[in-house]
């Protein structure tokens, strides 16, 4: 089997586009009145997931399973943690339709990733989805714009099509944040850190146009604007981190720091209002919240690692605590580990179960599990730096170090949101990290 030469391409150009805009694509839908047509943006999405899955199989097959791994210890930690659930599920005598499909929700990410990374598309191609990407990144951005001088009817509009009033505002003010085209604003706030990394990446290696400062200063006045602490932590610590990895003298990595720093800090200062509502409402969750008022995140994060110790050393099998599957079918383990008494954790109101993302793996793989993970996304992490540092610090590569950022972003935020499993966060990172790998190793001819 061939596969016609502009068949990946469109594939991986359409579910980048589906997975940004889905939500967007949707709520104008039902704005319009055709609510009839609402679900079919979700389906297309998920449609094109299991195309790109299908096409790289059928090509593996094609090649007589002469595969592309990019590193044997990413998918021998991978295999063994897949392993642990199936093992997990068969002790436990758990539903083997749960286990699946939370499996592939849990890792949709690595699985897209192998996928793509086996697709057969050309130099060019990649090139063509790299600024087709960028294009995204600055309509976003616009219609971010149009939300900060429109925010009455954002958030009417928003409201229109789902009950999101519990995220959009934040304090005791009632301040919204903003949410653009997302249906939350903490995918805002990912995005907008996404985009400020971009901008980033092309002041930190010198490759920037003026119009890139005003896009890379707008970008950050969003992410403040969307009241996303982990976010805006996520990315600060990045920042930093890029400094100390892609700068060549010490002397420029003082200056990009301090620089970056000073226009952080300015920003702040102009939206102090917007900081201290931050700043009040995490006090009020994490500090003084206690008994029933306790933070979800902290409940589950207690959960997961009773449920670890008690069920070592495979944990309860994908499915069957913090996970989507889990709240679907609402999982006895709740009830044991008394979580289902505390308000959005309870079988009528599960909406923060799936809200983190490693407490559900060591709780749903245990602690092995939990470490293989960890070593999995590990070698993620150090084989694309090594694979991609020496064209971004050679070639002045901006966007493979923006991918890489963005990577790392998420990985931060991991610790107390479940971003290496949620979509669209975890599919476009891992799309676009298997596609500037592939244009590496096309560059190299490796």
């Amino acid at each position: 089997m061939t596969l016609p030469r502009f068949y990946p391409f469109y594939l991986v150009f359409l579910f980048l586009f589906i997975s940004l805009f889905n939500d967007f694509i949707s709520a104008v839908v039902n704005f319009l009145g055709l609510t009839a047509l609402v679900p079919l943006a979700g389906l297309l999405e998920k449609a094109l997931f299991s195309l790109i899955i299908i096409s790289s199989f059928l090509l593996i097959i094609k090649k007589k399973f002469n595969f592309y791994v990019f590193d044997k210890r990413i998918l021998a930690t991978f295999s063994a943690v897949l392993l642990i659930g199936f093992l997990s599920c068969l002790s436990l005598n758990h539903d083997y339709s749960i286990f699946i499909l939370q499996t592939i929700l849990t890792f949709q990410g690595v699985i897209l990733f192998f996928a793509i990374i086996n697709l057969e598309l050309s130099f060019d191609d990649i090139v063509k989805v790299e600024r087709y990407f960028v294009i995204f990144i600055k309509v976003i951005l616009f219609i971010s714009l149009v939300n900060i001088i429109f925010p009455t009817f954002f958030t009417s509009f928003w409201l229109s099509y789902k009950d999101v009033e519990l995220s959009l505002y934040r304090g005791d003010g009632g301040r919204a944040a903003l949410m653009s085209i997302f249906p939350h604003p903490g995918l805002l706030g990912w995005f907008s850190s996404l985009s400020a990394l971009f901008f980033f990446s092309k002041l930190l290696l010198n490759k920037f146009k003026k119009v890139d400062i005003l896009y890379f200063l707008f970008s950050l006045i969003v992410l403040l604007m969307t009241f996303r602490r982990k976010s805006i932590l996520a990315f600060v610590i990045v920042c930093f981190i890029a400094i100390l990895l892609f700068s060549n003298k010490t002397s420029s990595k003082f200056i990009r720091g301090g620089s970056i720093f000073a226009i952080f800090a300015f920003i702040s200062i102009l939206f102090l209002d917007e900081i201290m509502v931050l700043f009040n409402d995490t006090y009020s969750k994490y500090v003084l919240a206690s008994g029933e008022n306790e933070m979800p995140r902290i409940i589950l994060a207690q959960a997961g690692y009773e449920i670890a110790k008690d069920y070592f050393p495979l944990g309860v099998a994908p499915g069957y605590f913090g996970s989507w599957m889990s709240s679907v079918n609402y999982s006895y383990i709740y009830d044991l580990y008394d979580v289902s008494g505390y308000w959005g954790l309870s079988k009528e109101s599960p909406m923060f179960l799936n809200d983190t993302y490693w407490p559900m793996i060591i709780a749903e793989f245990g602690f092995l599990g939990g470490a293989l993970t960890l070593f999995m996304w590990y070698f993620f992490y150090s084989k694309s730096i090594t694979f991609l540092k020496s064209g971004i610090v050679n070639n002045k590569n901006y966007f493979s170090c923006f991918i890489l950022l963005a990577l790392l972003e998420l990985l931060i935020e991991s610790i107390a949101t479940p971003s290496l499993s949620r979509s669209p966060q975890i599919t476009i990172i891992m799309t676009l990290l298997a596609l500037i790998l592939n244009k590496e190793r096309i560059w190299k001819n490796v």
